[in-house]
């Protein structure tokens, strides 16, 4: 399923749009999800703006976004410097990007080994099918 979400405000509470081809089964699966309501004037269900929904739809702050690029700008000019090719700079500053969003939730100087540890048991390992 493809989607796309957005930070919203329903009264005063803080709240995710998301927007995707709507299905039948795909409107059952969001009834389950505890909060969630169908908007009618936004044509796009919301849900609570929790940590576990901004997870599960993959929403990450405007400033988190503004930080990663800063960081992927830097480490960039870093390896030119350092006259790295243009594939393995695109490479690299692809990898650093998963890596910072996979950690938006957390500062970037807050991040241990263990996190680099669990990055690569939850994410690599799972994603390239290698899951042991």
């Amino acid at each position: 399923m493809k989607w796309t979400t957005k930070l919203i405000k329903e009264g005063d509470q803080s709240r995710i749009a998301v927007y995707f081809t709507i299905t039948p089964e795909l409107n059952l699966r969001f009834q389950k999800i505890e909060g969630a309501q169908w908007s009618r004037s936004l044509k796009a269900w919301h849900l609570p703006d929790t940590p576990e929904n901004r997870s599960r739809f993959k929403v990450i702050d405007a400033e988190v976004v503004a930080q990663i690029v800063n960081y992927e700008k830097q480490f960039k000019r870093w390896m030119l410097s350092r006259r790295y090719s243009e594939n393995s700079i695109k490479t690299y500053c692809e990898a650093l990007r998963t890596f910072l969003k996979f950690f938006s939730w957390k500062p970037v100087d807050e991040i241990t080994n263990e996190d680099v540890i669990a990055f690569n048991n939850d994410f690599i390992t799972v994603v390239s099918g290698k899951n042991i």
